[in-house]
């Protein structure tokens, strides 16, 4: 349900935001995660197994704090960019379209007012012939000798 706020508001993209969350932490943590394992295979070579697994374990663990910290910053920072980007592009967009329809009524208004004026005429000059035809005396003035009113009140 969309209520009037939303309706005067750009678009949201929070629900993207998730999978956002999921691939930027997967493009940090894998690179980092590979060369930790690469580092402690190359250090520990001689070793064997279970001493070089912990050394992998160790070195991820802060692989991966780090991702999450950096995963965050980044989605938030990037969103909180696009969102008031697109806020101001719709800011933008409405004030046009307001423009826009102010210049488009004002210029109906003129053509509407052109037409009344000339109907006001049109209809002066009929009963003024019609007067004439009748013999009768016509006394009106022209439509532009009348007080001016306002919208069409007299």
């Amino acid at each position: 349900m969309t209520s009037t706020a939303d309706a005067d508001s750009p678009p949201r993209i929070l629900g993207t935001y998730q999978w956002w969350y999921f691939w930027v932490f997967v493009a940090l943590f894998t690179p980092g995660s590979g060369f930790i394992v690469w580092l402690e295979v190359w250090r520990n070579d001689d070793d064997g197994g279970p001493e070089t697994v912990r050394a992998i374990i160790d070195g991820v663990e802060p692989v991966v704090v780090a991702a999450m910290a950096i995963t965050y910053v980044f989605v938030q920072g990037v969103s909180m960019i696009a969102e008031s980007y697109l806020k101001r592009r719709f800011q933008e967009g409405r004030e046009e379209g307001r423009q826009e329809g102010r210049e488009e009524g004002r210029e109906e208004g003129r053509e509407e007012g052109q037409w009344e004026r000339e109907e006001a005429w049109t209809d002066w000059y009929e009963r003024m012939v019609a007067a004439r035809e009748r013999g009768d005396e016509f006394t009106e003035p022209p439509p532009t000798l009348r007080p001016r009113t306002r919208r069409g009140r007299r």
